[in-house]
């Protein structure tokens, strides 16, 4: 961003902007108990054979939107309260954290989607490509960028979606619908984690309210950290592909034996693939 605009200042209401750092605020202490629910399943359980690195990622998550929260504190206090005008060189920062938090984010939905189409690298290369794209200096372009990012977690959600509800028809038709319906409740946390925040981008892309620009970077931490509080849960489902193709051979498949909400397809060859959604 030019040294030019970043001297620019701006003067917003007060009442905006304390309606704004209070909505803020509610959503970091809902990030803050999803991260705590998180990190504590994880440790716990090491249910997923990555929760090293999805315990890191979260704890950084949360680091950046502690830091964004707090600079919102520091102008609030020191300059909106005395009626002072803010320049974007001040509020600079809270671009950074929220671009940051947003890549760290698109990372793991890339994973959960390579995991889910079987690490078929080919689905997810065009992802891959936009995320490199979008992660350059062109993110100075808010807007553009996070219409981008709105595309991008709009894609990924309907990619896994309906690899997922493709699963649970294959299930259905070979190992009844019984079973089926714990691959459509994997559906339902896909599609309702990723939509959470599309609708959120959506809305802030169209009614540009500044409560709703100061809760981005709190928003993009809470979808994966919701991600990662299902994995540590043991929440995942594994896939059937061994078991499918024995079904369709002839053999045995052996049982299909569902625990909570997580999916176990035991056969004789003992070939299970784990798939984390």
């Amino acid at each position: 961003m030019r040294s030019s605009v970043l001297d620019e200042t701006f003067l917003i209401p007060l009442g905006v902007w304390v309606s704004a750092y209070l909505f803020e605020t509610l959503l970091y202490g809902i990030l803050v108990v999803l991260c705590v629910v998180a990190a504590v399943s994880l440790v716990k359980n090491k249910t997923s054979e990555h929760w090293r690195w999805l315990l890191a990622a979260g704890c950084i998550m949360l680091f950046l939107a502690t830091a964004d929260l707090i600079l919102g504190y520091y102008i609030l206090f020191t300059y909106s309260l005395h009626n002072q005008a803010v320049s974007f060189r001040l509020v600079y920062p809270k671009y950074f954290f929220y671009v940051t938090n947003n890549v760290i984010a698109d990372c793991l939905v890339l994973h959960r989607c390579y995991m889910v189409w079987g690490r078929d690298r080919r689905v997810i290369a065009l992802p891959v490509f936009a995320l490199i794209a979008t992660s350059g200096p062109e993110w100075r372009t808010n807007g553009i960028y996070v219409f981008m990012t709105f595309a991008f977690n709009s894609i990924l959600t309907i990619l896994m979606a309906s690899r997922i509800w493709w699963i649970s028809r294959q299930v259905a038709a070979v190992l009844g619908k019984e079973l089926a319906k714990k691959y459509r409740y994997a559906t339902a946390i896909i599609i309702e984690s990723g939509a959470i925040y599309s609708i959120y981008v959506f809305l802030d892309l169209f009614l540009v309210k500044p409560q709703l620009d100061v809760g981005l970077t709190q928003i993009v931490a809470i979808v994966p950290t919701l991600i990662i509080v299902q994995v540590g849960l043991g929440r995942q489902a594994r896939d059937f592909n061994d078991t499918m193709e024995m079904a369709r051979s002839g053999s045995q498949p052996g049982s299909a034996r569902a625990c909570g909400t997580e999916i176990r397809f035991e056969s004789r060859c003992d070939q299970t693939e784990s798939v984390s959604v």
